[in-house]
């Protein structure tokens, strides 16, 4: 097992929260479990769908679908700016 992929949906899910959201960490603690549970959940399953007699790394589904939300952070963060 291996526990490269929590940092960083640590570090981003409560952001895109906040995104959606307010400011509010204790109002969005609830959403933020909720997304950061259900992001984990999503990467394993795309893991187990995409080479389906194989089992991929849910690191790897995980790295994919972080990126992209990242990078469309930072254009949205720089597109306001």
């Amino acid at each position: 097992a291996m526990v490269g992929v929590i940092p960083f949906i640590a570090l981003i899910v409560p952001n895109i929260i906040t995104m959606l959201k307010c400011d509010n960490l204790r109002g969005n603690l609830f959403e933020t479990a909720l997304f950061g549970a259900n992001f984990v959940l999503i990467s394993y399953l795309l893991s187990r769908i995409i080479m389906a007699p194989f089992e991929m790394p849910v690191i790897v589904t995980a790295v994919i679908i972080r990126s992209v939300i990242f990078v469309l952070m930072l254009s949205r963060t720089n597109a306001s700016a």
